[in-house]
């Protein structure tokens, strides 16, 4: 026998969620919202989404999809902790079908996930994911020629790289180290002029 009250609540949430963030609510009324959830077999642990996100909530549009369940005897917190991972990370995994051990033996990368603690290696994959995102050129080849450059022009712990021209290219003429207290920026322009 399905539980009416919390059916109703989820139904009474969905609702102001979708009208309030304007997603649209094409569900008639309570009783059309009950027929779907007896329809798809809709159970306390499942929730509704919508297949296409760009279209309201309506019985066309939406599906009911479980929860995954964690399918080891551990905790996550623990087997996190035991394979030297994130918790975020060993999630992605679990989720991907990947299998979590084969991290602790292989070291490797799993799924775009950024697992380097070198804080150097962190600014270069931020400063190639922004130059791919705008379209600018870098003008380093690998992470060593960047590395290298990095620590012959004042880099320290703590300093962010900034571009002299923001519209101009990741280049060595055009960057230089500062400190993100006395360079800020506010919407892609600079607030304060840096020699």
């Amino acid at each position: 026998m399905p539980n009416i009250d919390y059916r109703k609540k989820r139904y009474i949430e969905l609702r102001s969620a979708a009208l309030h963030r304007g997603w649209g609510f094409l569900f008639k009324d309570f009783q059309e919202f009950n027929e779907f959830l007896d329809k798809n077999n809709y159970d306390d642990s499942a929730r509704i989404v919508r297949i296409d996100r760009s279209k309201p909530f309506s019985a066309d549009n939406c599906k009911v999809a479980w929860q995954t369940v964690w399918p080891y005897e551990e905790n996550y917190k623990d087997m996190a902790n035991r394979l030297g991972m994130s918790v975020t990370c060993l999630r992605k995994c679990v989720h991907s079908g990947d299998d979590p051990e084969k991290y602790k033996k292989k070291k490797q990368r799993i799924k775009g996930v950024k697992l380097s603690k070198d804080e150097l290696y962190s600014r270069y994959a931020s400063m190639r994911h922004y130059a791919k995102m705008g379209n600018f050129k870098l003008g380093w080849e690998n992470f060593i020629e960047f590395k290298e450059w990095s620590l012959l022009h004042g880099y320290k712990k703590g300093l962010f790289l900034v571009r002299k021209d923001i519209e101009s290219d990741y280049t060595r003429e055009n960057c230089f180290w500062y400190k993100k207290c006395r360079y800020n920026t506010k919407r892609g322009r600079r607030t304060k002029h840096v020699e």
